[in-house]
């Protein structure tokens, strides 16, 4: 009875090592990345404060959240289902976020400048919370710089011609600043039942 029991209790384990929630450490001299691919399902990420480079990509099931003022030379891309992305200062970064139940709040996202969005977002149960977007800086008079073109220039932008689409969104108590279109909802295709809630 002892060696099945011992038996069992090696089995369960295999089964459910990772079902225990992890936090992953990263500071200042290591990458974001490498605490991320670390992580699994269930685990959060807690990036120490400093600066860092390169962009953030979200993982599903993954929780990354900075301690103190974590700056970010790049921006984030949240390609994943469960997953969020929370305190952090993001200079000359976009967000890009495509999947379900995501959480993007408490962060600051410094604009690259010319028709750049600040942000795009495809999926469903997203929230995007008591984030700044700003530092575009979109000059009242184009003809001094040579001209340009900004009527791109988003802060979150959703389009549906390749099927995308966008239900259950929370936008709340954001700040925007040096933009054209703030939230930007188009329907290329006329499928309104593409956008809802």
């Amino acid at each position: 009875m002892k060696t099945f029991l011992a038996v069992l209790a090696v089995v369960l384990c295999s089964f459910i090592g990772s079902a225990f929630p992890a936090t992953i450490t990263v500071n200042p001299g290591q990458t974001i990345a490498s605490g991320i691919a670390a992580a699994s399902a269930g685990d959060t990420v807690v990036v120490n404060a400093g600066s860092y480079t390169g962009s953030i990509s979200g993982k599903s099931g993954v929780r990354v959240q900075a301690s103190g003022i974590v700056t970010v030379y790049g921006g984030t891309n949240l390609t994943c289902n469960n997953c969020s992305i929370v305190g952090f200062r993001f200079d000359h970064g976009s967000v890009w976020i495509k999947g379900n139940d995501i959480l993007l709040e408490g962060n600051q996202f410094k604009g690259k400048g010319g028709s750049e969005d600040y942000g795009n977002l495809f999926g469903e149960r997203i929230t995007v919370r008591r984030n700044l977007f700003y530092g575009v800086r979109i000059p009242e008079d184009l003809a001094s710089i040579g001209g340009g073109n900004y009527e791109h220039n988003d802060v979150l932008q959703f389009w549906d011609n390749n099927g995308e689409v966008l239900r259950n969104v929370l936008i709340e108590e954001n700040i925007f600043t040096d933009y054209v279109q703030g939230v930007f909802l188009a329907l290329e295709t006329g499928t309104l039942s593409r956008v809802s809630n």
